[in-house]
């Protein structure tokens, strides 16, 4: 969900989407409004008051970016700062972005932002590789096979409970799962832009004798049990995890901006829910029974393997469950037929 603002009818007018730039959810948005707005013909300029603002907005932004990856780290400063969150509905940090982005807007445009307090239902912004009918097909054909690719994607804040989980947990209990002589699972792991934790978990992985690459995400199947990608900017970041979205069975990940894609048969496993927006779709997602509890990630290594391996009944069920409610999945889609409109 977007917010817009659409100036008065009859002027010129470009489109300006202003990027937050915090964590990935905001910039998944932007990445997926950009890429429609281009098959429409249309070019965005893309602002961010991180870099592009006048000096106060630009501290302010770095201070809630600060506090966002901290809160993810600890978690006493995550309650305090759902609480600062909580007290606030943001418009005076919305209203100070829109005067320090005043000189970077183009008069007239139609402003579009991807980190807001208010908005318009356009549906789940999904990306089209995972709507694509033949990698939904593919996916439908492995699950229940005996043979399951399973992606770990990370959210920007790198929460450290979910890095534990991933190092602690699940690379080891599934380490003889994804060796040579009885591999029946490869796992995706997704690090965003963080280089220095997509080297150790490559160490790590090669460490349990499992056969590692990094940083090829079209590797032909059947020759690695482990892959580690990692991206130098956060846009080629999320354009990764789309790809290995794609090639996946099961998306362990935090219900954030990927909790629709299970709309397009994506099954998903949720980590523990860190930040509102993320305790909200969790909720929605398990009450109506279309993911794997976080709880479900912690029941011992057995649990893991069974729910990594032999759980093709139950991510079926899912997929057919999401597929009977008709989740709306074109977000992205409809956003930029309003902005079109709006310009033509």
């Amino acid at each position: 969900m977007l917010p817009i603002t659409i100036p008065l009818m009859g002027a010129e007018r470009g489109v300006a989407i202003v990027e937050g730039g915090v964590g990935f959810g905001h910039s998944t948005f932007t990445v997926l409004l950009q890429d429609e707005l281009v098959r429409k013909g249309i070019t965005p300029q893309v602002i961010s008051p991180r870099t592009d603002a006048d000096a106060t907005t630009q501290e302010l932004w770095n201070l809630a970016a600060t506090g966002y990856h901290l809160a993810a780290q600890n978690e006493h400063v995550r309650q305090l700062y759902e609480q600062g969150r909580n007290n606030s509905d943001g418009s005076r940090l919305l209203s100070r972005t829109r005067r320090g982005l005043e000189s970077r807007i183009p008069p007239n445009a139609v402003v579009v932002s991807d980190h807001a307090y208010a908005s318009f239902p356009s549906g789940f912004f999904v990306p089209p590789e995972l709507k694509n009918a033949q990698s939904q097909f593919d996916r439908e054909s492995r699950i229940g096979s005996g043979q399951l690719h399973v992606s770990f994607l990370t959210s920007g804040a790198y929460p450290k409970a979910h890095i534990d989980l991933l190092r602690k947990r699940i690379l080891p209990s599934l380490a003889d799962e994804m060796k040579p002589q009885r591999r029946k699972l490869q796992l995706s792991v997704y690090t965003g832009t963080n280089r220095d934790l997509a080297l150790a978990i490559v160490a790590q992985s090669i460490d349990l004798g499992i056969s590692t690459i990094l940083n090829d995400d079209d590797a032909p199947d059947g020759k690695w049990g482990v892959r580690v990608c990692y991206s130098d900017t956060a846009q080629k970041a999320i354009r990764t995890s789309f790809t290995l979205a794609e090639q996946s069975d099961l998306v362990i990940t935090m219900a954030n901006e990927r909790a629709g894609w299970i709309g397009a048969g994506v099954p998903l496993a949720l980590l523990m829910p860190i930040g509102l927006n993320a305790q909200s779709n969790t909720k929605y997602l398990l009450d109506h029974r279309l993911a794997i509890s976080p709880s479900a990630m912690l029941r011992g290594d057995e649990g893991l393997k069974t729910l990594c391996v032999t759980q093709g009944k139950s991510l079926k069920r899912m997929q057919s469950r999401a597929k009977g409610m008709n989740l709306p999945v074109n977000g992205a889609e409809n956003t930029a037929q309003l902005i079109y409109q709006a310009v033509s």
